[in-house]
């Protein structure tokens, strides 16, 4: 988990768990002084007095212990209005961002979060109860990229008994007990019922839970393997072997090759290209911007063509959720070290501050952009012909701008005007997430 790092980023809430992981990484780096231990407490603002006294909490702790700490305050509850998200989604999303922000921040680093075994429970019911896949009811994985979590296979019991043999306090949500939230549903009335059938419960499901990881693993390779042989070039893909697999198998590999043209791929999506492979139907649009042609067993894929009366805008933020493209793009501000950086997408702050009504949105007919390093103006339109950007991928594209003032677009960057120079104190770091941030 913790090979080749020198920062541990620890997601520390002032509960139980985080307190328990914060103690004993300190204790284990205290023998090894290996790492530059980071804690980080997010205030989502909810329990008013009480997420303060939380906050207080954690800072007296690392204060006492000499660790490095950061307080981020976020009005959640505003941002999930916004956004019209869950207040416990646009929390977890709001934490991972900061965390991937630090970690941006600090090289080397790794994010430690203090989920454990009872956090992975809850997961696997809840992902059940929504229908989910095999790969859905593994729970959380111990290791995901640079996100480690070491007390995944460590349950509630041993995590409160870890805390009083060692003396060490934590606080206590009182949202954790809010039977509306559907996770505290799970945790206080269907978990103990299975534990009071089956008081080796917990056991129980860590083998469960393992046995699945394998399953899950085996069958992963195997798709992995066709969807390798069936790959060609230009997004076409040879399905000729396809329809004699099985259809687990079938879906596996059809996951993949849609993965391959876009992030947000769901079940509707597999199910629907696997009717189209099943009936030899040419053509099928899967979502708004994915369409399959289907000729003499050579399945291609294609962006479908976007109703441009479909107009979207998003206010400038840290996370910006486009739900209408299903992208999320976070947004850094960059204080130093700007090479490190890919510079296209670095914005000057300086340069756009006095700038009203800043928005994410997607292209406008009278939309004008500068191209980076030429120090002419002209029509977005003009400008993408010029690049021969396919014209079904052009109003799929994400824009930063005010009014037809054309700041940064994606995969393309900055405009001249707004790009960082040798006088630049502060930029804007634009960069767009690989998972929803709500799934790390």
């Amino acid at each position: 988990m913790l090979y080749k790092t020198d920062n541990l980023i620890i997601g520390t809430s002032g509960g139980a768990d985080s307190m328990s992981l914060l103690n004993f990484l300190y204790d284990y780096n205290l023998k090894i002084n290996k790492f530059n231990l980071i804690a980080v407490h997010v205030n989502h603002c909810l329990r008013n007095e009480e997420s303060d006294r939380d906050a207080k909490f954690v800072e007296d702790f690392c204060m006492n212990k000499n660790i490095k700490l950061y307080i981020k305050k976020i009005d959640i509850k505003k941002i999930a209005k916004e956004k019209k998200i869950g207040l416990e989604e646009c929390g977890r999303n709001v934490r991972y961002s900061i965390f991937n922000d630090f970690s941006l921040k600090y090289e080397n680093s790794k994010i430690a979060t203090a989920h454990t075994l009872s956090d992975s429970m809850e997961t696997f019911f809840l992902n059940l109860i929504r229908g989910g896949n095999l790969k859905s009811l593994i729970g959380i994985p111990p290791v995901r990229k640079d996100i480690i979590r070491p007390l995944i296979f460590i349950s509630r019991e041993e995590i409160e008994f870890y805390c009083k043999f060692n003396n060490i306090k934590y606080v206590t949500d009182s949202s954790n007990f809010d039977r509306n939230y559907n996770r505290n549903k799970v945790r206080l009335d269907i978990v103990p019922v299975l534990k009071k059938i089956n008081p080796s419960f917990n056991s129980i499901f860590k083998r469960f839970i393992n046995n699945i990881f394998q399953e899950e693993e085996y069958l992963d390779n195997i798709s992995q393997k066709i969807y390798l042989n069936t790959k060609l070039e230009n997004q076409k893909f040879n399905i000729k072997n396809l329809k004699n697999l099985d259809v687990c198998i079938k879906k596996r590999v059809i996951f993949k090759i849609l993965k391959d043209f876009s992030e947000n791929i769901e079940s509707k999506h597999v199910n629907l290209a696997l009717k189209s492979i099943e009936n030899n139907i040419n053509y099928i649009n899967l979502s708004c911007d994915i369409k399959i042609k289907l000729e003499n067993e050579i399945l291609e894929l294609r962006k479908s063509k976007i109703d441009k009366k479909l107009v979207w805008k998003y206010k400038f933020n840290k996370i910006n959720d486009l739900r209408e493209i299903n992208k999320i793009f976070l947004v850094k501000k960059i204080l130093e070290n700007f090479k490190k950086y890919d510079l296209k997408n670095l914005v000057d702050i300086n340069k756009i501050e006095n700038l009203k009504d800043v928005l994410f949105r997607n292209r406008r007919p009278e939309d004008i952009f500068c191209p980076i390093n030429r120090n002419i103006t002209k029509k977005v339109k003009k400008f993408f012909n010029e690049l021969k950007i396919d014209k079904n991928l052009r109003n799929t594209l994400v824009f930063l701008a005010e009014k037809n003032n054309v700041i940064w677009i994606e995969n393309i960057g900055v405009s001249e005007k707004y790009k960082i120079d040798e006088n630049t104190k502060k930029a804007f770091f634009i960069y767009q997430t690989k998972n929803n941030v709500q799934n790390l």
